[in-house]
């Protein structure tokens, strides 16, 4: 027989509560997730699924004081809640240092360092960064443990390049062990690149037979619907990974672009006079 107390709550009332907290959760981390910053010459478009509600994956694009930007991808090992709020401290973190150093290595290894401490024995995170140079058009690739961006650009002879030197990963090692794994990569972008960023819950989308998605299918996507507007290509390429799925994603799933685009052409200052 039931003891003193509240009676229990039937299963129908407690999935109930659930959903609702779930969905509380969701709200608050849609709106710690950033609105994505105009930057003059580029443009930026991101698409993100959480595979429970919330998400472990994350995004960032922040103002470094050297005048760069610091745009970011993450992915926290595991789902559900507690990557959620792995999510938040990270967030918050990377938002604080962002305000304090400019040196991507050394806000990636003090960020490293401060977020070991809120993980699970055996988390870790997976992280790409790129410090953007607006004016020099130059994009400072890190990756810690995360898979290679890739940039496309059918105006070049080599239309899809990888971009990033493999790190460690967040969280696994401290201090200067970290700070060493990090081997940063300066890309130089021209007008028509445009990278393309992603967590491993595309390329691990797998259909009914367990065939995953993988590398080739999301780059000849990306190739084939490159003439579209950015946003709409991350859109694309997160629809297509989902039909592939049958619409069960065992994952979050987040795809981060940034597009150089072309300047317009400013009016020379002779223009409609006599010569």
């Amino acid at each position: 027989s039931a003891g003193p107390g509240s009676p229990t709550p039937r299963p129908s009332q407690a999935a109930s509560e659930l959903n609702e907290d779930m969905a509380r959760a969701k709200s608050v981390q849609q709106h710690m997730l950033p609105d994505l910053p105009a930057i003059p010459g580029f443009e930026l478009a991101v698409h993100y699924a959480g595979h429970s509600g919330v998400s472990g994956d994350f995004y960032e694009a922040l103002p470094l004081r050297d005048g760069r930007v610091l745009i970011v991808l993450g992915d926290v090992s595991g789902h559900g809640m507690q990557a959620a709020l792995v999510v938040a401290t990270a967030l918050k973190t990377l938002r604080f240092l962002a305000r304090q150093v400019s040196d991507p290595v050394s806000l990636l290894t003090q960020f490293n360092d401060e977020i070991r401490t809120d993980l699970l024995p055996g988390q870790f995170i997976t992280l790409f960064a790129g410090a953007l140079d607006p004016v020099g058009q130059r994009l400072t690739c890190i990756r810690a443990g995360h898979h290679p961006a890739v940039i496309a650009n059918l105006t070049q002879n080599t239309v899809l390049r990888r971009v990033g030197h493999q790190g460690i990963a967040i969280g696994l090692v401290a201090g200067m062990v970290f700070s060493r794994s990090l081997r940063p990569e300066v890309v130089d972008l021209v007008p028509g690149d445009v990278l393309l960023q992603y967590t491993d819950g595309a390329t691990e989308a797998a259909d009914a037979e367990g065939n995953e998605y993988g590398d080739a299918r999301l780059f000849g996507n990306f190739l084939a619907i490159l003439d579209q507007p950015l946003q709409q290509v991350v859109d694309d390429i997160a629809s297509d990974v989902l039909a592939f799925a049958n619409g069960n994603l065992s994952d979050d799933l987040t795809v981060l672009s940034l597009a150089v685009v072309e300047a317009e052409a400013a009016p020379d200052e002779g223009e409609g006079e006599g010569t």
